[in-house]
């Protein structure tokens, strides 16, 4: 039997490897796609965290929700889309590090449908959208076999917002230069934020409210904030009348924000999760 200290030391070594960051190449147009995949029980379905707009794979309730989940023998993921974290080229210094994004959103839907089909074959998945994770989500859910997706839990469900986070951002001479091809960059209360014509244009074409019902049939489970002023409550509203799903269940909290960043916001995602994860056992 190995000395206790020693058996620490391996495991964290062990934990360490399996949080190591590997990459999926891809067109050369595009930056190689950064991701994490701690393995599980592969007999059980495998978690994907999806994350927002601006954001990555490192926020920290990606981290939280990671030991939760593997600590409950599931393998996880979590990667960064195309412009976001570590899924950017290299920047020369005294370079803009921003001019080579491509800013293309029909790119970020294709970045979890590689890593989809990549990393999980042949397993089924579990989908834990943040923001416009829930949206990017929602779009390869529809493009894949029903008995594929097992379920989903939308944080802080963003959808179709493009047009209204520009107008709310920006002032109307910033919204004259995204219009005419610039790219805007401005500081929000949770870090930097982007407008660009290309951006909206192709968020357009995947805009899934105003198109009767969407065809989302797995179980689905939605938290939020009721003091969210960047993805409003409605969203999450909007999207359980919309979805086809029959189990489809919302919980609104009073207060807080759209980082949902707290120990009570944690408490709210983790119980989503496990219901889901209950459920997907059952499947």
């Amino acid at each position: 039997m190995l000395p206790r200290r020693r058996f620490m030391l391996i495991k964290n070594l062990t934990m360490s490897f399996d949080s190591e960051v590997r990459y999926l190449s891809r067109s050369p147009r595009l930056p190689p796609l950064p991701y994490i995949k701690v393995y599980g029980d592969q007999t059980k379905a495998t978690v994907i965290f999806v994350h927002g707009f601006c954001s990555d794979k490192d926020v920290d309730k990606a981290i939280r929700l990671q030991t939760l989940v593997t600590e409950k023998g599931y393998s996880f993921i979590r990667f960064d889309l195309t412009d976001h974290g570590e899924a950017v080229f290299p920047c020369k210094p005294g370079k803009d590090p921003h001019a080579r994004k491509l800013l293309d959103f029909k790119v970020w839907k294709e970045d979890l449908r590689l890593v989809i089909e990549k990393l999980t074959p042949t397993e089924n998945i579990i989908l834990i959208g943040d923001s416009m994770g829930v949206w990017l989500s929602i779009l390869n859910i529809i493009d894949l076999p029903d008995d594929k997706i097992k379920g989903l839990v939308g944080i802080s469900s963003a959808v179709d917002f493009f047009e209204r986070f520009n107008s709310s951002f920006f002032g109307a001479d910033e919204e004259k230069r995204i219009a005419q091809g610039e790219i805007v960059w401005v500081r929000g209360p949770y870090g930097d934020y982007v407008g660009a014509k290309q951006l909206t244009d192709t968020a357009k074409d995947f805009q899934i409210f105003g198109k009767g019902k969407i065809p989302v049939r797995c179980p689905c489970r939605f938290v939020h904030r009721l003091g969210d002023v960047l993805a409003l409550p409605e969203t999450a509203m909007l999207l359980t009348k919309k979805l086809e799903s029959k189990d489809v269940e919302i919980r609104f909290k009073k207060g807080g924000d759209h980082r949902m960043a707290n120990d009570d916001d944690f408490e709210l995602m983790a119980d989503a999760v496990q219901q889901i994860l209950q459920l997907a056992e059952k499947d």
